[in-house]
Formats: C-alpha cells, sequence, structure tokens
C-alpha cells in the first residue's frame, strides 16, 4: 500500500502536512510553546455505525497507529454512536464535540450520501469539517447459494424473490440501490439496520439473501462464506478512471463492474438517468468513501499534528503490510484532500433531484 509519488510531492511542500519530509520546523509548529498539542491532550474518533462494519474496523485498525505518529502519542480512543444511518453520530460530533482538537469523526459513504440528498435529520455540514485524510473503497454485491445463482449474468433468473437489508435508502445502500434499477433488479429491500455489521448478519442468519459490504468488511467477512459455498460475488461497485469511465475495482480484479453484467445481459452498454446517476455516485462518495474530519475551526497546532501523524502512519512499514487487506486503497491526506473534497460533494445538475424521485417512488424515501 504504498504512496503515490505525486502526493508525497504535495505532502512535502504543505505546510499543513508536516511530513518527515527532513523539515525541522514541522515539531516547531505544533505548539506555540514548543510542546507537541497532544502531550497532555487525547484524541476521540466518532465512528457513527455500530461496532463490526467496515468503518469500524477500519477505525480500530488506524487507531494505534495514529498514537504512535501524531506527535505527543495521545490516547486515540474509538466510540461507536450508532444510529439513523451515521446521521446520529455525524450530528453528535458536528453539534456536541467541542472544536478543540479532542475530537474527530470517521465518516463513511452513509454520512455523505446522506448529507447530499439533505436527508431529514442531518444537522452536520461538511462546510464546517475540514479532513485529515481520507481513503477510497469499493465493495462487492452478493448473494446467497439458496437464490440458485451461481454467475453474475444469471442474476436475473434467481430460484427466490431476491431480498436486500441496509440501513436507510440515503445511507449506504444508495449506490446499491441505484445498481439494482441500471440492471434492472426486482430486489425486496428490507432497511433499519444500523449498520452494514447487522446487515451481514442478517444475511447469515437468512432473512435476506442478498447484501453489500465494503471492501475491507468484505474481505475479512464475506469471504469465508464465498469459499464455503454459501455465498457468491455478482459484482463490484466498481471505481471511475480519470475520465470519468467504469472500471473494475483494484482489491477485485475478477470481478465485474456493474456495467460489464449489463453488457452480458443486455447486449448493450447501459445508458439513461439510472446509469448517470450509479457513475455519479461511484465518483462522489466511493472516490474518497471514509475521511477522518476535525472542525473546521480546530486549533491549528491540533490540525497539523494529525495531519502529521496520519502522514507518517501510511509511511509506516508494518501499517503498509498489515493495512494492505485493512485498508485496501491507497489514501490522501493534508492539502490533497481538503482541495479534492468540495468538488467531489458537488452533484452534476439535476442528480439530486432525480434520485430523491426514485427512491421515493421505488423504496419510500422516508424508509
Amino acid at each position: 500500500m504504498k504512496r503515490r509519488n505525486e502526493v508525497l510531492g504535495v505532502a512535502c511542500l504543505s505546510l499543513l502536512a508536516l511530513t518527515a519530509c527532513g523539515d525541522d520546523s514541522a515539531q516547531e509548529a505544533s505548539s506555540e510553546n514548543g510542546e507537541p498539542f497532544y502531550e497532555n491532550n487525547d484524541l476521540e474518533m466518532i465512528v457513527p455505525t455500530s461496532p463490526g462494519g467496515g468503518s469500524d474496523i477500519q477505525a480500530r485498525f488506524m487507531a494505534p497507529y495514529l498514537s504512535e505518529h501524531i506527535p505527543g502519542s495521545p490516547d486515540v480512543q474509538v466510540v461507536n454512536i450508532a444510529g439513523g444511518g451515521t446521521i446520529t453520530g455525524s450530528n453528535e460530533f458536528a453539534l456536541m464535540r467541542e472544536p478543540d482538537g479532542e475530537s474527530s469523526l470517521w465518516a463513511s459513504i452513509s454520512t455523505t450520501t446522506a448529507y447530499l440528498l439533505d436527508e431529514q435529520g442531518v444537522e452536520y455540514d461538511y462546510e464546517n469539517f475540514k479532513p485529515v485524510i481520507g481513503y477510497p473503497d469499493g465493495g462487492v454485491v452478493y448473494v446467497s447459494d439458496s437464490t440458485g445463482i451461481s454467475d453474475p449474468n444469471e442474476i436475473l433468473e434467481a430460484e427466490e424473490e431476491l431480498v436486500y437489508g441496509g440501513t436507510s435508502v440515503t445511507g449506504l445502500p444508495l449506490t446499491i440501490l441505484l445498481s439494482f434499477e441500471v440492471l434492472g433488479l426486482d430486489v425486496d429491500g428490507i432497511f433499519g439496520y444500523e449498520s452494514s455489521g447487522p446487515a451481514r448478519v442478517a444475511f447469515e442468519q437468512g432473512e435476506t439473501n442478498m447484501d453489500f459490504q465494503t471492501t475491507s468488511s468484505y474481505l475479512s467477512n464475506v469471504e469465508p462464506m464465498v469459499e464455503d459455498g454459501q455465498a457468491v460475488p455478482m459484482y463490484s461497485i466498481g471505481q471511475l478512471d480519470e475520465d470519468g469511465n467504469l472500471v473494475r475495482d483494484p482489491q477485485f480484479p475478477d470481478l465485474p463492474t456493474v456495467e460489464e453484467v449489463y453488457i452480458d445481459i443486455y447486449g448493450e452498454e447501459p445508458s439513461g438517468e439510472a446509469w448517470d446517476a450509479y457513475k455519479a455516485f461511484v465518483g462522489a462518495v466511493f472516490t474518497v468513501q471514509k475521511v477522518l474530519w476535525v472542525h473546521e475551526d480546530v486549533p491549528e497546532e491540533a490540525f497539523n499534528e494529525l495531519v502529521e501523524g496520519a502522514e507518517g502512519m501510511v509511511e509506516d512499514e508494518q501499517y503498509q503490510v498489515e493495512g494492505e487487506e485493512v485498508m485496501g486503497y491507497e489514501p490522501f491526506v493534508g492539502d490533497e484532500i481538503r482541495e479534492m473534497m468540495p468538488r467531489l460533494l458537488d452533484l452534476p445538475e439535476g442528480t439530486e433531484e432525480w434520485v430523491k424521485g426514485f427512491l421515493d417512488e421505488t423504496y419510500g424515501l422516508d424508509q
């Protein structure tokens, strides 16, 4: 999980990055009194999901490395605040945590999709946050062996009704629901699970027969079921290249994308509003899917040290080796991610309205 050369170049030039680029002024800038800000302060990392899902797995993996590399070696405590499809914990961070550098939010796709669609209950505003580090992500849609489906091009020929479980239609499941629409699938949706972890358990218990897990959770929790023949992977969510084309996820090079499955089934490339919306949300929420946010007006020395810690973490050889499976993708840090996020959070005109209409008509937007 090596960093891109261009990212390192940006980091070394950035006053915010404060990485080990040979600049002794980094430590001097970390605190006005010469002592690291986190010498006497700890860091709370709020994960707005219940334990066991991809976000929780990643946060708990990162915590000790951040503690090691942030100047002052603060205790980094992961705190799960589940509810509302990540809205509850995100609101609590925005409204109930002081911008004192002692709290952060590990936000995921559910947090971002709810924000982009201005879901009821969303009180947090990304314009009042700033990112420290962010990771792309991906994931896989898979079905139970009970469906009789053994290959992606058989997905329209299930022997039983397809039942998918998720958090809320404007959370993590949104992009997955758009993929169902693109493929013309008739899927019954059950929503209200606190996170992807409980949704996966519902699949394991036979309450549903179709599920989606992000990369880290899929690799650790679902691949064993695939090896045992209990689960059958259908397609990865894919990623957009620099030209806006959907390409295979590098973590799942042997799995087709939604576009490839569509072509196999229908003999032509997908098109239309559902397809355009699907690609827009893949770009908006999977290009940088998991983000560590702090308040915009956090003390400057605290932010600088957090960026320094994040840069040190991703350069740690042990982190690179062990994080290959857990994190999966190369991160964006400091100035780079701060420049990216406003662009990624700007949906094409008309997309939000179309998606809301689709969700309201097909699933009931208030679910």
